[in-house]
């Protein structure tokens, strides 16, 4: 279960400069197969994998790249159909 994380303000940090772009990567349920943490290649690819999402089971969660390695990412996004709960 993905897990959240309450931020303070007295956490957060102003960007006076642009920061570079992340690199996400993605991990799903899609009709009880689950896949493995995979780099997205292009925003097509996460439309074709959102399209994909509509089993009563199926899931899907895109971070940022090697989060579980890293203290803190700005990107973290998960989403379910169904219950989304083993039967």
């Amino acid at each position: 279960m993905l897990e959240t994380q309450e931020v303070t303000d007295a956490q957060l940090e102003l960007m006076l400069q642009v920061e570079p772009e992340e690199a996400l990567e993605w991990w799903a349920q899609l009709r009880t197969r689950q896949t493995e943490w995979r780099e997205v290649e292009s925003s097509a690819e996460l439309v074709a994998v959102a399209q994909s999402i509509s089993g009563d089971r199926d899931w899907v969660t895109v971070r940022t790249k090697g989060l579980d390695a890293i203290p803190s990412g700005r990107y973290a996004q998960a989403m379910n159909t169904g219950t989304g709960l083993p039967p």
